[in-house]
Formats: C-alpha cells, sequence, structure tokens
C-alpha cells in the first residue's frame, strides 16, 4: 500500500486504516464457525486499483503514463488521478495453492507436476518469492523449497470435503504478513475445480480479502470443454474481481500455455490512484479506461462504502 493512502478498493467492504499497510483480518482458528468480518468506514480520500494490460494479437503490453489511463467511476466523468506506478517491476511474493480435495486426486499427479515445471522457470528470475500451500478440508502452509515441495506432495486422504476460500483467504493473509511494510506485488495461482462445501468464508470474503490486499487471483481448471461445472464460474468471478483471469482448459497438455500467459501478465501489471467523487453509501463501479482502445485491460470491478 502506499504511504498515505485511506483504503483500497473492497468488493464486499473497505478498510480504511493506513497504519496497517492494508493488512487483512487474521484467518479465523478451527473452532470458530463464522467468518471474520470486515472493519467498513466512510473515511476516503484516496482510492486506487490494480489493473493489467495485454497488448494486441499476444503482443507485450506498451510501456504507459498516467496521460494515459483514465478511471470511471459509477459510470461518471473521469475521476482525478492522483498517483501512478507499475506494480510489475516491484518484487513479487507468489503463492501457488493445490485442491487436494477428492475430487482433485485423479489429476493431482498431472496438477503438481505442471506447477512444478513452472516454478522451476520462475526460480530462475529476481525478486521472487515462491510458496507452496494446499488443501482438502483445511488449508496447510508448505514451508520449504518449492522444488523440493512439489517434489514429495502427496495428497491426503479425502472424505470429499472441499474447503477452497478457507485457503485462499489464509493464504492472502500470510502474503500480506510476509510483506514487512514493503511494497510487493502479490499474486496467487490455484490449481481447482472451484468446488467448495466446508469453507467459514465466502467467495466475496476472498474477492474483498484479494482486492484489500492488492492481490491479483489466477485459477487454472481442467475438465472437459464440453460441459461447464458451477466452480468454474467460481474461479471467473475469483480471478476477474482481482483483475486476474481463470483458465479453463479441456487437456492437461494447456496448462503449460496458461502459466505462460500467466508469467507475461505479471510483469504488465500497473497501479492507478484516483479521488472517488461521490462517498455515498453502497457499491461503486470502477473502469479502467485506456487511451489506446486496441489494449485489452482486466482491473478490479468496483468497492463498496458503509456509514460507520
Amino acid at each position: 500500500m502506499l504511504p498515505g493512502l485511506a483504503f483500497l478498493i473492497l468488493a464486499s467492504g473497505m478498510a480504511t486504516d493506513p497504519a496497517a499497510s492494508g493488512a487483512i483480518p487474521a484467518a479465523a482458528s478451527a473452532t470458530e464457525t463464522t467468518a471474520v468480518p470486515y472493519v467498513i468506514q466512510k473515511r476516503v480520500e484516496e482510492a486506487h486499483v490494480v489493473f493489467t494490460v495485454r497488448g494486441t494479437h499476444r503482443k507485450a503490453a506498451p510501456e504507459l503514463t498516467a496521460n494515459d489511463v483514465a478511471v470511471i467511476e459509477d459510470e461518471q466523468s473521469p475521476a482525478p488521478l492522483t498517483s501512478f506506478y507499475k506494480q510489475g517491476t516491484l518484487p513479487l511474493r507468489l503463492a501457488v495453492v493445490l485442491d487436494m480435495s477428492g475430487s482433485m486426486q485423479g489429476v493431482f499427479a498431472q496438477e503438481r507436476q505442471a506447477a512444478a515445471a513452472w516454478l522451476d522457470r520462475i526460480a530462475e528470475t529476481e525478486n521472487v518469492e515462491v510458496s507452496i500451500a494446499s488443501f482438502a478440508t483445511e488449508d496447510r502452509a508448505l514451508p520449504g523449497d518449492a522444488h523440493e515441495v512439489m517434489s514429495v506432495l502427496q495428497p491426503p486422504r479425502s472424505d470429499g470435503q472441499t474447503a477452497l476460500f478457507d485457503s485462499m483467504y489464509e493464504t492472502m493473509w500470510r502474503l500480506n504478513a510476509a510483506e514487512e511494510g514493503a511494497r510487493a506485488q502479490k499474486a496467487i495461482v490455484v490449481f481447482s475445480d472451484g468446488e467448495d462445501n466446508w469453507s467459514r468464508h465466502g467467495l466475496d470474503d476472498v474477492i474483498a480479502a484479494a482486492q484489500q490486499s492488492e492481490t491479483t487471483i489466477f485459477a487454472i481448471t481442467v475438465h472437459s470443454r464440453r460441459v461447464e461445472i458451477a466452480g468454474d464460474e467460481v474461479l471467473r468471478t475469483m480471478a476477474e474481481a482481482t483483475g486476474g483471469q481463470a483458465f479453463v482448459l479441456g487437456r492437461y497438455e494447456q496448462v503449460g500455455k496458461a502459466l505462460t500467459a500467466i508469467g507475461d501478465a505479471l510483469p504488465a501489471q500497473f497501479v492507478v490512484g484516483f479521488r472517488p467523487r461521490n462517498i455515498t453509501y453502497g457499491f461503486h463501479t470502477v473502469k479502467v479506461v485506456l487511451r489506446d482502445h486496441a489494449l485489452k485491460v482486466k482491473a478490479h470491478s468496483g468497492y463498496y462504502v458503509d456509514v460507520p
């Protein structure tokens, strides 16, 4: 979080504690039965939104300046910009989250192989810190060298319960805690079918936490393209609301291509700050518009304001 900013864009709430540097609420303990609530306040001085730019025909996105960007709030005239920088030049904190629930165990070996190969390439990049987490009924942070963790990781016995949202929420809490005041780019790549029947947190909690902590989510799922499963829409909603992308693939041979696309997207992320025109109760939409309309933009979709 930039010094002196009053809040970050959320999907279901708005945190306004500048001293917290965008910290999200600590993950709930195993004995709790309700999600940790978000503190919503009315004070708004500056908002900022993370967005990703893609060039046409797979070309790299060009360098941008503040003069190339406009932010449309609530479909009104452009809001005054207050800050702009390229997030893709910052150190990267990357978390890879693996779904090891019963519905995924049949493809776990392929999932692990694809992730391990990509992490080997990522490890050659400077200023990248990688962490691994897995989940079935509960989130598990897996400390140690990412390559070594992947090589020995085995799925646990599962009785069918899946806690995707809890794992995503707690992974973001760990990424934010590791930031220690130093500005960093944060991203999560989750391999999952999007199913969840065991979490204390919900999809809105995950989106709000991701936007509050400026974390971009990318999701990968593999199944027959002849069918659309409920989890596909969950993954799309979670990724697109945070400026990322969900890849719904028909074969595991396509995973490498999807991971390459993610690797290309991360350096093309920017952050723009703006001063909201209308501080009223409710949801406010946000749209990032570029001067070059041929470029493609993925960005957070909006934020809520509530009375204290």
